[in-house]
């Protein structure tokens, strides 16, 4: 069974990556795989290591808490083979992700590519270890613990997406009267360390304002180098995006029914 399930995997794989054609993001994905070779061996020895034990500090303590003790129960059963497995396997995971990103980047990017650690932690701590060393009603109650710990923590981490969705949909407000509404920003005139990133913000400007009705939604951006764009300013019919610029029937006009057919304009 694990060796079909591997060759699966290996197949879908090889059809992914050498049969079928690549999009822009897989394969700029790929590229970062020659970091491993060119940063041999110092694979240790970089920011984003050194900014995951800072973010497990404040955000993901249960992930080394829960590795260590499976892997102590596992040593104490004389289980060497889940041994290695439950703090070995983690560890390489943590490599695939932090090695393309050895200079660091920003931790709401990274967060999703750290998720299969929670698994990886959570399995053998599940099927194995608490029910090793607690009684049904005593894992009942840790896990109870763990839910209300973490949905405090989550209520708490809200704040600065809210922000960012507040500045913003004070922004349409502030320009909904005017009679070019489609507008490219630059980075300097938004509050970066509000929004922290600019890329997403073509969708959420359309996601936001469409959300009373799709014909209310609007085509704005902010973008470090807004003079890209001044080539397509008078195309009437174009939502731009930092990555790819589309159509307005490319767009499901079940959701976004977008009528302002007028030319871009730089905000001011």
């Amino acid at each position: 069974m694990y060796l079909l399930i591997v060759s699966i995997f290996l197949l879908i794989a090889f059809v992914k990556y050498k049969v079928l054609k690549l999009d822009w993001y897989d394969a700029m994905s790929l590229e970062r795989a020659a970091v491993f070779r060119e940063l041999w061996p110092h694979w240790l020895d970089i920011q984003s290591n050194r900014d995951f034990a800072a973010w497990c500090m404040r955000d993901y303590y249960l992930i080394p808490i829960a590795v260590l003790l499976n892997g102590a129960f596992y040593i104490r059963n004389r289980d060497w083979l889940k041994a290695g497995l439950s703090v070995l396997f983690p560890a390489a995971y943590l490599l695939v992700v932090n090695v393309p990103f050895h200079g660091g980047d920003k931790q709401f990017y990274l967060e999703n590519l750290y998720l299969p650690l929670s698994l990886f932690a959570a399995v053998p701590l599940v099927f194995d270890v608490m029910p090793g060393l607690l009684s049904h009603r005593r894992m009942l109650l840790v896990l109870a613990g763990v839910v209300a710990l973490r949905m405090v923590h989550i209520g708490y981490a809200h704040r600065p997406w809210t922000d960012r969705l507040q500045w913003e949909l004070a922004f349409l407000d502030r320009t909904a009267g005017l009679p070019h509404r489609k507008l490219i920003l630059s980075e300097q005139q938004a509050p970066m360390d509000t929004l922290v990133f600019s890329w997403g913000t073509s969708t959420e400007f359309l996601m936001l304002s469409a959300l009373k009705h799709p014909d209310s939604a609007r085509c704005m951006i902010v973008d470090p180098s807004p003079e890209r764009f001044d080539t397509l300013l008078a195309q009437p019919r174009l939502f731009l995006g930092a990555f790819r610029n589309y159509p307005f029937d490319a767009l499901p006009a079940r959701y976004f029914n977008l009528r302002d057919t007028s030319a871009y304009l730089r905000w001011e």
